[in-house]
């Protein structure tokens, strides 16, 4: 690398003291988040867990057609201001439609929209039948243009140690997320509904066993993180689940 400090003057350098100065830094934000996990634990809400294969997943998510949709769009529009707080503004009202027009997921699952906001979620499998070549030959396909020019942003594969069993091991960790939009994320990793391909997920309608059970983890957080100065600290938890889980997709920090 040559020497690292550049020309004096030039306020670019790196030293001793500027690495110590941001580990320190790290470690007091750090020591915060445990105090916080000390003191609120109890205030995270651990959410009824989703199961179900691809086929079945489909089944509960999809809009089942015109049936009290009406009654439900209100019900959940109701249940969304009453939750979030929200004025009635033309930008929320549009993040409410956003998730009327698919009252079934709202549906089976209530505590969505209960604990709609700061959420981390993580996906895992009882078994996963792929190795990691086969996986990449699906994922280079797949990004690119098929004969509809369509091609799909897949979430990276990780270099994982969890790789070298997968084929023999049990609740194999695929993915670890946060989200503000739990519903529209949760749409975008299973690649139901009509999502764009374009958006960074695992899409997995697209390639993974259509019999195999996906389970789905969701905590809410937020009244863990109420405080004005709590409210940043949702991608450190994640980035620390994650490096405790080691998914086999999607990168560690913010995306």
């Amino acid at each position: 690398m040559g020497n690292l400090k550049q020309n004096e003057g030039n306020g670019m350098e790196i030293t001793h003291d500027i690495i110590i100065k941001e580990i320190n830094e790290m470690k007091e934000r750090y020591d915060k988040l445990g105090e916080l996990f000390k003191n609120k634990e109890k205030d995270i809400h651990e959410l009824v867990p989703i199961e179900g294969t691809i086929e079945i997943l489909k089944e509960e998510i999809k809009n089942k057609g015109t049936e009290k949709k009406d009654i439900m769009k209100k019900l959940i529009r109701e249940k969304i201001i009453e939750n979030l707080n929200l004025k009635e503004t033309n930008k929320n009202l549009e993040k409410i439609k956003n998730h009327t027009k698919y009252p079934y997921i709202v549906s089976n699952y209530p505590e969505l929209v209960k604990y709609y906001g700061k959420t981390i979620y993580i996906f895992f499998v009882d078994e996963f039948p792929y190795k990691k070549e086969y996986i990449e030959d699906v994922f280079k396909k797949l990004r690119e243009p098929n004969d509809r020019k369509r091609k799909f942003s897949l979430c990276r594969i990780n270099e994982t140690k969890n790789w070298d069993d997968v084929e023999s091991k049990k609740n194999i960790c695929l993915y670890v997320g946060s989200s503000e939009d739990i519903l529209q994320r949760l749409r975008e990793h299973l690649f139901l509904l009509e999502c764009y391909p374009d958006t960074y997920a695992m899409h997995l309608a697209t390639w993974f066993k259509k019999d195999i059970s996906i389970h789905i983890k969701i905590w809410g957080f937020n009244d863990f993180l109420s405080g004005k100065e709590d409210l940043d600290y949702l991608q450190d938890i994640e980035d620390l689940l994650w490096n405790h889980y080691k998914p086999l997709f999607g990168r560690q920090g913010k995306k």
